[in-house]
């Protein structure tokens, strides 16, 4: 495929919600120890229990995974405000389960159902 101005309109409008989609590799300097993060809800997705937290300093919702072993944070997710969430995966480790299949699209889901719960809850 390609994104010159020759393509189809439609080839290159189905190219751009392919890419968008997908979930971004982040390296951000700083990841929040979990203990330290706010929860705001959590799902089940694919057997695993993932919690959606904030930070009071950074306007994300941090994705939280929580099994036997403990807590680990392993992304981040932004543009839930404008109704598009990006999610930007932290922990290399879950890159390959994050792609598998429709977990990148559930995660999406469940992030923008408690952020507008969130918000409905606390605007009234």
């Amino acid at each position: 495929m390609t994104l010159a101005r020759s393509a189809p309109e439609l080839i290159r409008r189905a190219y751009h919600r392919a890419l968008a989609a997908l979930p971004l590799r982040a390296n951000p300097s700083e990841v929040p120890d979990p203990a330290g993060l706010t929860a705001l809800g959590a799902a089940e997705i694919d057997g695993r229990t993932l919690v959606f937290a904030t930070q009071a300093v950074r306007p994300r919702m941090w994705l939280v995974a929580e099994d036997d072993t403990g807590a680990s944070t392993i992304g981040y997710l932004t543009g839930l405000v404008l109704g598009t969430p990006d999610l930007w995966v932290t922990d290399p480790g879950t890159w390959d389960w994050i792609n598998t299949g429709e977990t990148a699209a559930q995660i999406k889901h469940a992030a923008t159902r408690i952020w507008h719960d969130c918000e409905r809850t606390c605007d009234g």
